[in-house]
């Protein structure tokens, strides 16, 4: 038995994909029927006619099936594809249909938005995305690409929205804690910038830091990088929990990310963190750039490192449905994209036609 369906691709409001069957061609091979009895011979003259009536009305209620299984089935699992999924409480990834599918002989491509927007103000950023790289290969079965513009719009959501907000304090920090101390008996800031630890002995040092531009992705041939800037702000809590301040430092970070996948998520981790620091503004006089480059590998880099890497642990969703899994998946960098190869496995959670191997090629019917 063998089916020729036609089938019609589009989008709905939502941005969701929808499917309709068009044309259908049913071959079931022949069908014999073999009438026995005393009659028999006078009922087999007719017998091709039967055989040809009961194919044709057999293929076409096969074609009918086949339809009902592309128009209800199969639209019912696409119409449940998320296009929007929130990213922690404010934060959600919009990556709906931009357009109908485009479909050839060889394959179907699809356009998604791919953008992260402020939950509660689904405002765009005000930037368009660049080119992403093509794709060459076509030994698996799904190819997926996501540009460097789905990771620069989170972090200008989180920027816009006092996201990119965070003291740090010695209860951040899980080893080391004296670091922050400014009286100490081994190391400690307080020694290495000695003025903290005469104006405010006995105390803790906190560090205000705070974006000054959103953090920008850059993907290039097998690397990710994240440049961010910001300010750090330093005070001293004395035991009373009284506030002073110390001096602030305009900082430039530099990040390599590696990623991976794991079955429908991206994760990430973040290795090889520099750090440039300049003192713009201090109240307790000059502050050498040995003390600023302790203060960023002893502080800033050991505490913030590992909270992001929790992060990317989390992962990040990919477009899936839920009768789909992906299998042997592998994932590239190419400039400016992502690239996702990936087989698929369907597992439909219900069936409603189940088709059964025959050894022939023809169906026997014997009265």
């Amino acid at each position: 038995m063998s089916f020729s369906v036609g089938i019609n691709t589009g989008v709905d409001g939502n941005g969701r994909p929808t499917i309709k069957s068009a044309q259908c061609a049913c071959n079931s091979g022949h069908v014999k029927f073999k009438f026995h009895g005393g009659r028999a011979w006078i009922y087999n003259t007719f017998a091709g006619k039967v055989s040809k009536a009961i194919s044709n009305q057999f293929q076409k209620k096969m074609c009918g099936i086949v339809q009902n299984l592309i128009d209800n089935n199969a639209q019912k699992s696409l119409s449940t594809m998320k296009v929007q999924v929130k990213l922690g409480k404010v934060l959600t990834l919009d990556y709906r249909l931009m357009s109908a599918p485009k479909a050839t002989p060889q394959y179907m491509e699809a356009s998604l938005k791919g953008e992260i927007l402020w939950t509660s103000d689904k405002t765009e950023a005000p930037f368009a995305p660049q080119s992403m790289a093509p794709i060459t290969d076509s030994k698996k079965m799904v190819y997926i690409t996501l540009s460097d513009y789905v990771f620069n719009t989170m972090f200008y959501q989180a920027h816009k929205h006092n996201m990119l907000v965070f003291n740090l304090t010695s209860k951040n920090i899980k080893d080391k804690k004296d670091i922050l101390n400014t009286t100490c008996s081994g190391l400690c800031i307080g020694k290495f910038i000695p003025q903290i630890g005469k104006a405010f002995p006995n105390s803790s040092v906190e560090l205000h830091m705070l974006s000054t531009k959103p953090p920008v992705t850059n993907i290039t041939v097998g690397a990710l990088g994240v440049r961010a800037e910001g300010n750090i702000t330093l005070f001293a809590r004395k035991s009373d929990i009284s506030l002073h301040y110390l001096f602030t430092i305009y900082a430039k970070a530099s990040i390599k990310v590696n990623l991976s996948m794991a079955n429908e998520m991206i994760h990430g981790k973040l290795y090889d963190t520099k750090i440039q620091t300049k003192v713009t503004n201090s109240a307790i006089g000059t502050i050498n750039d040995r003390a600023l480059q302790f203060l960023v590998d002893s502080a800033i880099i050991t505490t913030i490192e590992p909270m992001i890497n929790g992060l990317g642990t989390k992962g990040f969703p990919i477009p899936s449905t839920n009768d789909l899994q992906f299998q042997q998946s592998g994932i590239k960098l190419l400039p400016n994209t992502i690239l996702i190869e990936t087989d698929l496995k369907y597992s439909p959670k219900s069936t409603v036609l189940k088709f059964v191997p025959m050894n022939e090629r023809y169906l026997a019917i014997e009265i």
